[in-house]
């Protein structure tokens, strides 16, 4: 079926689970950077699927953009432990403008689980992208002690893989997520297509500290907590890392950071003596520079942490899980402390504090390996490039003709 537009340009359908204005957090980033990037050369419908809260919270600031149209439904799926997305309303309306104007060029989507709202006949044309492998993270929450019953990760790992298998390409962000969906099946291909680290400042100079011993430092971690592993890192920073911090630095201080901070964080934050709760971060390169070390206390997760990426490209020095060091290039991993045990994640902090010679060395690492990090226009030429190549084939395969890019201006509507 043709994918032209009564005005030549080609047509893309992306599908979203999250609100993704105000852009705030990974996820969010993410998906902006790549609507926008593909906007430059196709007409976009962008159909959300989100909870109702935040539906309704984020609804008023989708912004009007040339070459949108968005619509906005909510989440039918029941809850559970694994993410699941799900409203009939959306595929209809997917399949409605199908009728009206031919196949979609190509389909986005941002998790296996959206795969579902989207019309099987599509699938041959969709690229999946995976911000994490969810099984891994039900995994690594049973592992932590959460109530996960064994049932539930065997079937949100025959849902992922039945998922892969279906779309027309696999996009990972992390070479030990590329790794993982092969250990699954050696069929499949993945499209390494990690995220662009460039969409902050760097830092004006290079980073430098002549400072002697740190007796009172700043130590920071920001976050996005309407998202559970972000919620489980506050608790275990605050209630397990950071009271061997202070034992051995006094003057150490805490600062948490970031939106969506439920009262009871927020009570167990301000309990603990030397954290300072501060909320919503209006600045967040300066309360970066501030820092003199950042914290990546996830324990659970997958693909590439923005959190890290950001501390990285502003020059800062990081103790991280090997969770929060997931998709960081070796030259840059390198100027990291790694420990994935309370203990140990204190000891990389104290011994920072303590030892200024090491600080350099870190610091000139992240300074002299800059390069190594891929920016956003590299990243998505390579997803946009994918596009083309799933939109060939599907064309091939139907025998339509590939359309030509051209320009247009469509309204945005949220219905």
């Amino acid at each position: 079926m043709n994918t032209r537009r009564e005005d030549g340009r080609s047509r893309a359908l992306f599908v979203s689970h999250d609100m993704l204005w105000p852009t705030i957090g990974g996820g969010r980033t993410r998906c902006v950077k790549v609507l926008m990037r593909a906007l430059r050369e196709r007409a976009v419908d962008l159909v959300v699927v989100a909870p109702a809260e935040d539906v309704a919270r984020d609804s008023q600031v989708i912004p009007s953009l040339p070459g949108l149209r968005c619509h906005v439904f909510v989440d039918e799926s029941p809850p559970g432990p694994a993410p699941v997305r799900a409203s009939r309303p959306a595929t209809d309306l997917i399949r409605r403008h199908v009728a009206q104007n031919g196949d979609y060029d190509v389909v986005h989507v941002e998790g296996h689980y959206l795969l579902e709202v989207v019309p099987p006949e599509l699938h041959h044309r969709t690229v999946l992208a995976e911000q994490n492998i969810e099984s891994q993270l039900l995994e690594q929450r049973a592992a932590l002690g959460e109530p996960v019953a064994a049932a539930d990760v065997v079937g949100l790992r025959e849902r992922e893989l039945r998922a892969w298998r279906r779309a027309g390409a696999l996009v990972t962000l992390s070479a030990e997520d590329e790794a993982a969906v092969l250990e699954r099946d050696r069929s499949l291909a993945p499209r390494l297509i990690t995220n662009g680290w460039d969409h902050r400042p760097g830092p004006t100079r290079p980073a430098q500290d002549a400072r002697g011993t740190l007796t009172a430092p700043r130590l920071l971690f920001v976050a996005d907590y309407d998202y559970a592993p972000n919620r489980d890192a506050f608790r275990w920073l605050v209630s397990e890392v950071f009271p061997h911090i202070r034992n051995e630095i006094p003057g150490a201080t805490l600062v948490l950071g970031g939106v969506n901070l439920a009262a009871d964080l927020a009570r167990l934050g301000e309990s603990c003596p030397g954290v300072l709760v501060t909320g919503y971060v209006a600045d967040l390169d300066a309360e970066l520079d501030a820092a003199d070390i950042v914290l990546i206390p996830l324990r659970i997760g997958g693909g590439v942490k923005l959190k890290t990426i950001e501390a990285i490209w502003r020059a800062r020095l990081i103790v991280s899980t090997t969770n929060g060091g997931t998709g960081v290039p070796d030259p840059l991993r390198a100027a990291m402390c790694i420990a994935d045990d309370a203990k140990s994640f204190a000891e990389h902090a104290v011994r920072l504090c303590r030892n200024p010679a090491e600080r350099r060395r870190r610091l000139a690492v992240l300074t002299n390996n800059r390069r190594a990090a891929p920016t956003w226009e590299q990243t998505l030429n390579q997803l946009m490039g994918l596009w083309s190549e799933v939109a060939g084939q599907a064309e091939r395969a139907t025998g339509s003709a590939p359309v030509d890019a051209g320009w247009s201006t469509t309204t945005s509507s949220v219905p």
